[in-house]
């Protein structure tokens, strides 16, 4: 993907160079566009974030424009493919992106997600469109197929272990039932006694 001047705009995307610099509108709409994208409505950040690199006029605007499609459209990839698509997005804005320390700076708060929830598709080839399943499958790293397995025995020994924890929960609450009975038998027994103490007493003459 190769990326043209004035605002890191693709081929085909010509639009005047003169820089009058970011309208309040502009400026508006991009800081709506990152609330968006913070709501997690990525889909409809990338939207916004397109119309407004395509609307402006300011390479600046442009820029931070690219900057939060290209996060967009790495918070929307689904598979690999969607994501190396979007990681051409992302490599556009580093090739355009400056070091100057003017007041309208793309958000670092875009990426956060990006980090957490995506960076597994960056280790995977994206799949030919042609591939057969086993091709698709010889694609994947073997060190990520090992990774998986890894973490899919760590939670299948996480589910025994909490089964295990439950069954001892059942263990004890049955035994604590049944404790709980044998006192509400030797309580009726020891009310049974006294009821039989106090007619014996009651049936006794009185000296006086």
């Amino acid at each position: 993907m190769m990326v043209g001047i004035g605002g890191c705009r693709m081929p085909g995307q010509s639009r005047p160079t003169l820089e009058v610099g970011p309208s309040p509108v502009e400026l508006k709409k991009y800081d709506d566009a990152v609330a968006v994208y913070l709501s997690a409505k990525y889909g409809e950040a990338a939207q916004a974030f397109d119309a407004i690199r395509e609307q402006t006029n300011d390479p600046g605007v442009a820029r931070m424009a690219l900057y939060g499609l290209a996060c967009s459209r790495l918070m929307t990839a689904d598979d690999p493919q969607a994501y190396h698509d979007a990681l051409a997005l992302w490599n556009a804005w580093v090739q355009c992106a400056n070091t100057d320390d003017g007041p309208y700076r793309e958000s670092p708060r875009l990426l956060a997600p990006v980090i957490q929830d995506k960076m597994l598709f960056s280790h995977m080839p994206p799949v030919a469109a042609d591939a057969s399943d086993g091709e698709a499958g010889q694609m994947v790293p073997r060190w990520l197929v090992v990774e998986a397995d890894r973490e899919l025995q760590k939670m299948k020994q996480r589910l025994t272990d909490e089964q295990q924890k439950s069954s001892n929960r059942e263990k004890k609450i049955e035994s604590l039932e049944k404790e709980i009975m044998r006192l509400k038998q030797q309580i009726k027994a020891f009310e049974t006694i006294d009821q039989k103490i106090q007619k014996k007493k009651n049936a006794i003459p009185s000296a006086d």
